[in-house]
């Protein structure tokens, strides 16, 4: 599902490419019937984006509607709120053992997330942690896709743009953008998108 989703974008040079643009894109494809986005005052030390799905009706024997609830922090700058509405977009691609169902488990994964990060996975919530830091890196490839990339590191090589103006042009983190622009990410794009084949 998640590569359905980046060949939307792939083509891309014309930045940024805008939340909604994401969200409108999985509503077509079919993922949900519906996302909302909603801008909350969270502590981001604890929790910088989180997403809830549920199936709604809007008449007792009704079609059943997909619904995701995307939270992001409003208390954070503009690229931040991006990645984070992004990765959690991603989420919607994941496999159901990524997906946390009930209270233990979302606490179990929130202590997985905030410690210390082991080099083994040993339980399900280990999976789901690292399912959540993935996502993160998923979503280069929705804010910051292929073809614009390749204009990037042209512009790079040429010193006609430093890397914060390319992260200015695609409004994501520059970190996020100087690893989008490694020799090595093309590769790594590519083995995410086959982990949702």
């Amino acid at each position: 599902m998640l590569r359905n989703l980046v060949e939307v974008f792939q083509d891309r040079v014309t930045l940024p490419i805008e939340v909604t643009e994401i969200r409108t894109a999985i509503q077509t494809i079919g993922f949900q019937d519906r996302i909302i986005l909603s801008a909350r005052t969270l502590d981001t030390e604890v929790l910088r984006g989180t997403f809830y799905q549920w199936t709604e009706r809007a008449t007792l024997y009704g079609e059943p509607q997909l619904v995701t609830l995307v939270i992001y922090p409003e208390n954070i700058n503009i690229c931040w709120q991006r990645l984070i509405c992004a990765k959690e977009m991603v989420h919607v691609c994941d496999q159901q053992i990524a997906k946390t169902v009930d209270i233990e488990a979302i606490v179990k994964l929130a202590e997985k997330l905030l410690g210390p990060s082991k080099a083994e996975a040993t339980d399900v919530t280990d999976v789901m942690a690292l399912v959540d830091k993935l996502a993160q890196f998923q979503a280069l490839d929705l804010l910051f896709p292929k073809a614009a990339r390749a204009v990037a590191k042209l512009k790079l090589a040429d010193n006609s743009k430093t890397l914060l103006e390319i992260a200015e042009w695609a409004k994501i983190p520059q970190q996020y953008v100087e690893l989008a622009l490694t020799d090595q990410w093309e590769t790594i794009s590519a083995r995410f998108l086959s982990m949702h084949d």
